[in-house]
């Protein structure tokens, strides 16, 4: 059974291997056979062709193109597996026989055959391609590095806004801890007032309890014959007091329905509800430009961005439709959204804005 030799894939392989379906690297070549040899089948080869001069790898330039470069420069894109035979002049396009069949019926006026279209071209040609081509991946590779820091920047970028989102996140903490701790002192107000209330009920209560307990003891103590002038003066008192506890228990009675209810102010549970994150996170990638007259374009390397939001808009976002820049720097906005023209000042702080009336229309 003959040997396979490796399974690798090679650019050149030797033919005399190959007849006996052995894959090994070829190492010379001969342009009188036109075939490549290993360095097994090579002594052969010297053997029966002395006048041949096989050219090892140093001397590449002078082998045939490899295989897999012809099949690059010869089949086509779109099917690998046909070769480019056509050229469509309208789309400036190489076509193979099933892009002319799928893609290119209608241009079958504009069709020219490769070996016509290829008459006039040079082996000059190729250097040329190749210094554009050498010239373009440098391009690229500027792109690709310049991408890649981008990426660094971008890194940095989402590691500083996740701490501006922390540092957010405690100034809204410190504000919801300072409003808990300015109602609770409010409740605590609003115990203490109620306490007193009702311990001043209390206090009452016990004294006339021990007024009418006092005078209770002195009618007890004085059973007997009592002259009608006392008789009269106890009952008057006694129902004097009687009258009193009668107005004191009336009194209390109403302040005994006693309860602390919380309720949240619905205005910011409405705005809290209607939020669904912390701020408005934007990306930007490229650069700005502002066109000038005589179509000069200015870009500009530097992008910040500026939240244009107010509680009191209705819309979930805001979508700035135009905007104006006026002598004194300030910007106009227009807010499609919430039907609004906003002011932003040189210092890109909003200023009072003004509701339009009906609906707002702007043109691109």
């Amino acid at each position: 059974m003959a040997d396979k030799g490796s399974d690798e894939i090679y650019d050149y392989l030797c033919n005399a291997c190959e007849e006996d379906h052995v894959n090994k690297e070829a190492v010379f070549y001969c342009q009188q056979c036109s075939k490549g040899f290993c360095c097994t089948c090579i002594d052969s080869h010297k053997q029966l062709f002395k006048k041949h001069q096989p050219f090892g790898r140093k001397e590449l330039n002078k082998w045939p193109v490899v295989k897999t470069a012809m099949d690059l420069m010869q089949n086509c894109q779109q099917n690998p597996d046909q070769r480019i035979e056509l050229f469509c002049e309208h789309h400036k396009r190489l076509c193979c026989v099933l892009c002319r069949l799928h893609d290119h019926q209608p241009c079958t006026a504009n069709m020219k055959r490769i070996a016509k279209k290829a008459e006039k071209k040079k082996q000059s040609d190729v250097r040329q391609l190749t210094a554009t081509i050498d010239a373009e991946q440098q391009k690229l590779q500027k792109e690709i590095d310049r991408a890649n820091e981008c990426l660094q920047k971008l890194q940095l970028a989402n590691e500083r806004t996740h701490e501006d989102i922390r540092l957010f996140r405690k100034k809204i903490n410190d504000l919801l801890d300072e409003w808990e701790r300015n109602t609770v002192q409010s409740l605590d107000t609003l115990l203490n007032k109620l306490k007193t209330a009702l311990k001043s009920d209390i206090d009452k209560c016990s004294k006339l309890k021990e007024d009418l307990n006092s005078f209770r003891e002195a009618v007890e103590h004085v059973k007997g014959n009592i002259p009608k002038v006392q008789i009269f003066n106890a009952r008057t008192k006694c129902t004097e007091m009687v009258t009193q506890a009668q107005a004191l228990i009336r009194q209390t009675s109403i302040n005994q329905n006693v309860d602390i209810i919380f309720q949240g102010n619905p205005d910011m549970e409405q705005y809290l509800s209607g939020l669904s994150d912390l701020v408005n996170v934007e990306g930007t990638i490229g650069m700005s430009e502002t066109h000038l007259p005589g179509g000069k374009i200015v870009k500009g390397s530097v992008i910040t961005h500026h939240h244009v939001k107010l509680i009191s808009d209705q819309a979930k976002f805001c979508e700035i439709c135009g905007m104006c820049e006026l002598l004194s720097g300030e910007v106009l906005l227009l807010d499609y959204y919430n039907n609004k023209v906003k002011l932003v000042d040189i210092n890109y702080k909003l200023r009072p804005c003004y509701q339009t009336i009906g609906h707002m229309q702007c043109n691109s």
